[in-house]
């Protein structure tokens, strides 16, 4: 067991990027976010991130080329961490003093 960088709990963990993309008409908006996740971070992350790529990531040439490769990478990477179990923890409140997941917002 590992400490989860989005949550500090100790529970099984996996390292996923997953990429959220808005597309406007002449631009585009990418952000990342990286590090060893448990299941529910993981979970939450995926959800957050695909959801509005899902929604807003088609406005815009580049935007609606890349999109579904992003979608396609963030379902892959998802689905290897369904796999991974809960944690003795998982009910545990946060703790103080741990890694905060990198977020990388570009835009292009």
């Amino acid at each position: 067991m590992s400490r989860c960088q989005a949550c500090g709990r100790n529970a099984p963990t996996k390292h996923v990027r997953y990429y959220q993309n808005i597309g406007m008409l002449f631009m585009r908006q990418l952000r990342t976010v990286d590090g060893s996740f448990c299941k529910r971070c993981s979970r939450h992350f995926f959800l957050k991130l695909t959801g509005l790529t899902l929604v807003t990531g088609w406005w815009g040439l580049i935007s609606a080329i890349m999109n579904p490769f992003l979608i396609i990478n963030n379902v892959v990477r998802f689905v290897g961490t369904l796999s991974l179990a809960e944690g003795a923890d998982a009910t545990a409140p946060l703790r103080a003093g741990y890694e905060r997941p990198r977020e990388t917002p570009t835009r292009r």
